[in-house]
């Protein structure tokens, strides 16, 4: 019995079942946060400036800064979240309103990343960016508060 279990352990279709699983586990928010923690496309944001708006008719930030991009990947998204007590969060609007680019390795600079926060709430926030590099999606963070 044991010998039939490490056969088929060992044999192609056990191969092809592990990695589709793998395949699977790739797409998955956590493998894109470990990708992204272990492999960063970006480096933390280095605020510029900070002016208050609105949007939607609620507070809002500009903010206006650079970060480094280290690699070549697509951009797919900006993610920002209100963090509170206990580990408890809020998703919070957020996106980049300078026109669309595509951009390389390098210095990186933005006029307008807007925040659905007001300025004083900013440090209580945490931001991340989405990016496709390949065919494998990357989650790093972008601002993690002061």
């Amino acid at each position: 019995m044991a010998d039939r279990i490490a056969h088929w352990a060992l044999s192609w279709p056990a191969f092809f079942l592990a990695l589709g699983w793998l395949g699977l586990f790739s797409q998955t928010d956590t493998a894109a946060r470990l990708h992204g923690s272990v492999l960063p496309v970006v480096t933390e944001m280095q605020i510029e400036s900070l002016a208050e708006t609105e949007y939607l008719g609620r507070p809002a930030t500009i903010v206006s800064g650079s970060a480094v991009k280290n690699r070549k990947c697509s951009f797919r998204g900006v993610e920002w979240a209100l963090e509170g007590q206990a580990g408890m969060d809020v998703k919070v609007d957020a996106f980049f309103k300078d026109a669309p680019m595509i951009r390389g390795e390098g210095v990186q600079h933005w006029q307008a990343l807007i925040v659905g926060v007001p300025p004083d709430q900013l440090p209580d926030t945490r931001g991340v960016v989405r990016h496709e590099c390949g065919r494998f999606p990357a989650i790093t963070s972008l601002y993690s508060g002061e």
